[in-house]
């Protein structure tokens, strides 16, 4: 059983911690390091440009611009994807030698797929020149490259050359 001097020690003890709490909540810091990202801590590294945050009970008073940042870096970085999709589906086909530079890397992935799906075992060389042949799991990807590639050589094969006189 704890005596009333003990439960008395262990009061104050637990106040004076509450307080210590209470005392330390404004001394945040957020810094941003070397690689862009976004630290925060009771104690900004040394050297480090570090700006003092106010905490208390309610959100931080910089939350709303730290997400309205967020949706603009996810917003710019969708606009990019769909923009980098449209420029597969609709690739520039440039000048004539461009067009038969493309015909010919057309042809040769359209070789490769058919080599691929073919059944038989695909020799290649290792970067010494020696040969040997592509495992199971190696074809599977290199048919899905290929795949992938005579598909936008599709797309490319819609465009008119036409379009490249502009």
């Amino acid at each position: 059983m704890i005596g009333s001097r003990t439960a008395f020690a262990l009061v104050v003890s637990a106040a004076l911690m509450a307080g210590a709490v209470t005392a330390e909540a404004g001394k945040y810091y957020k810094w941003v390091d070397e690689k862009g990202v976004t630290h925060y801590g009771e104690k900004a590294p040394d050297g480090a440009k570090a700006t003092a945050l106010k905490v208390g009970d309610t959100t931080s008073s910089d939350a709303d611009d730290e997400i309205k940042k967020l949706s603009e870096k996810r917003t710019a970085a969708e606009e990019a994807r769909k923009k980098a999709e449209g420029d597969k589906k609709a690739p520039d086909v440039g000048s004539k030698e461009d067009r038969e530079r493309m015909k010919t890397l057309c042809d040769q992935h359209r070789k490769n797929l058919e080599s691929l799906n073919s059944g038989k075992r695909v020799l290649t060389k290792d970067e010494k020149g020696v040969g040997r042949y592509l495992s199971d799991d190696e074809m599977a990807e290199q048919r899905k490259y290929a795949e992938g590639e005579v598909q936008r050589c599709q797309q490319y094969d819609k465009v008119k050359p036409a379009a490249a006189a502009q």
